[in-house]
């Protein structure tokens, strides 16, 4: 018995160091719970209320740019507690209305001249200097289908190239929009045109991560009772030894 016991207290200190499970860490901007869905159409006196509900700080505090004159363009932080842990996995959510992602066909500019328009409403998108266009860029231009006012909601599962980034506890996304987008005629009889720019209202930004934590954990009443005969195993393994040693 007494050459196993120094292999229980191995086993035990093993069973007490056992891992957490995964933590969750959410960091968000503006809200994200509006009360309106993915492909409705809030007015704007609904997205000034949203904006209102919760402390939104700029870009999430009104629309930025403007079909008619400047593109939408901003970038924004996210700050959160440095992460010691380690992240497994990381997503970036994003609610923008009035985006005309798809803006795609033939129309009429302000000019008067036909123009044929392209999915490439998205000009810029990325996290810390990296880009993400790719990534966003094909359900980007899914969504809108450059119908003016249009509220959809886009995922972004982000590289784990970018994962020791986001331990630093700072995350800084950036969103450029761009122009020509298609605007429906506000009257049937008249014709639809292009504007030359394109604005839009960012309802809100979150940033997801998950991390595996393994911090140190209560023993089991089990593995006090294991830890507590293989100490006292070793303890009289070394007393026998030393006896054994003895002269005669």
């Amino acid at each position: 018995m007494k050459r196993f016991l120094p292999l229980l207290a191995t086993t035990a200190l093993s069973l007490a160091a056992a891992p957490a499970g995964a933590v969750a860490i959410n960091s968000v901007l503006g809200n994200d719970s509006p009360g309106f869905t993915d492909g409705s159409f809030p007015t704007v006196t609904e997205l000034v209320a949203a904006a209102a509900v919760v402390p939104s700080p700029a870009p999430f505090d009104f629309g930025k740019g403007n079909d008619l004159f400047a593109n939408f363009s901003e970038s924004w932080t996210h700050s959160y507690a440095p992460i010691a842990a380690t992240i497994t996995a990381a997503s970036l959510t994003i609610g923008i209305a009035d985006h005309e992602g798809g803006s795609v066909g033939v129309a009429t500019d302000m000019s008067g001249d036909s123009v044929t328009l392209s999915d490439q409403q998205l000009a810029a998108f990325g996290l810390d200097g990296t880009s993400l266009r790719s990534s966003l860029l094909p359900a980007f231009e899914a969504g809108g289908q450059g119908t003016n006012g249009e509220y959809n909601e886009y995922t972004v599962a982000l590289p784990s190239s970018l994962f020791l980034d986001l331990a630093d506890g700072s995350a800084t996304v950036n969103l450029a929009l761009q122009g020509p987008v298609f605007s429906p005629a506000l009257l049937s009889f008249l014709d639809d045109i292009v504007n030359p720019f394109n604005g839009a209202f960012l309802v809100f930004s979150r940033l997801s991560i998950t991390t595996q934590d393994t911090p140190a954990q209560a023993p089991e009443p089990g593995v006090l009772a294991l830890l507590g005969i293989g100490g006292f195993g070793l303890v009289a393994l070394r007393r026998r030894r030393a006896r054994l040693a003895r002269p005669r």
